[in-house]
């Protein structure tokens, strides 16, 4: 069966008494001038918070287009853990494949953290690269959310403010095997930048609640370290469909 196209909408522009949307901006001028959309095609829409719904194009405007709303689904391929990557500053090309893939793999929310062994740093231009690079990401691998990547801040403040009741986690070489996460958690994991923590870093996260988890015992570039530590948490919660 073929994956439908994914479209994300304003919330304000569903209007669900009445069974339809609009797409306006830069999402109706792909679907209608680059796609090529017609009447009566199926989309999906999502509002970037979760829902989703299955869309009939209805009429195509100048401007916008007219849809008829099908089905919603809540949490449309969400995992069922929040996962927080807290990741350091990296070079613009790799931090955005971090966010690109991290999004893939179910990521909830990133921070990119400032620390000892980060050499990068992060422009607002940047920060609108990866606004766009998430919600790419999002649409690619076909999921209701666009999860949102945080402005910097310096790794203290990233570690103090993980909230009460969330399982901390840095990935380290020479740290454990990753833990049994059971649905419904929410897991924050750091991943250092190139040149990795500091002891000080390290021994800081220690007195916060974090722990080291290895991701096995090859040295990995941040970005895949990053992908392969999200992977590594929603695919402990994640079940694959069963097989008729």
């Amino acid at each position: 069966m073929a994956q439908l196209e994914v479209y994300r909408i304003d919330p304000a522009a569903v209007d669900v008494a009445r069974g339809e949307a609009t797409l306006s901006g830069d999402e109706a001028h792909h679907l209608l001038r680059v796609r090529r959309g017609q009447p009566g095609e199926r989309v999906m829409l999502i509002d970037g918070y979760g829902t989703a719904w299955s869309a009939q194009l209805v009429a195509a405007e100048r401007a916008s287009a007219r849809l008829r709303l099908v089905s919603r689904h809540e949490r449309w391929r969400e995992p069922p853990v929040r996962v927080h990557l807290g990741i350091g500053l990296l070079k613009a090309d790799r931090v955005l494949d971090a966010i690109d893939q991290c999004v893939q793999a179910g990521v909830a929310e990133i921070t990119p953290f400032a620390s000892e062994c980060a050499v990068a740093g992060w422009r607002e231009n940047r920060a609108r690269r990866a606004e766009r690079r998430a919600l790419e990401a999002a649409k690619q691998c076909a999921r209701g959310s666009v999860p949102p990547v945080h402005a910097p801040q310096p790794i203290a403040d990233w570690c103090i403010q993980r909230e009460a009741g969330a399982r901390k986690l840095v990935a380290d070489t020479d740290g454990d095997a990753f833990p049994d996460i059971a649905p419904g958690e929410r897991v924050a994991v750091a991943v250092g930048p190139e040149g990795g923590f500091s002891e000080r870093e390290i021994e800081f996260m220690f007195a916060h609640g974090f722990r080291r988890v290895s991701l096995g015992p090859r040295r990995c570039r941040s970005e895949t370290a990053a992908v392969l530590a999200v992977a590594a948490i929603t695919g402990r919660v994640e079940q694959p469909p069963a097989v008729s």
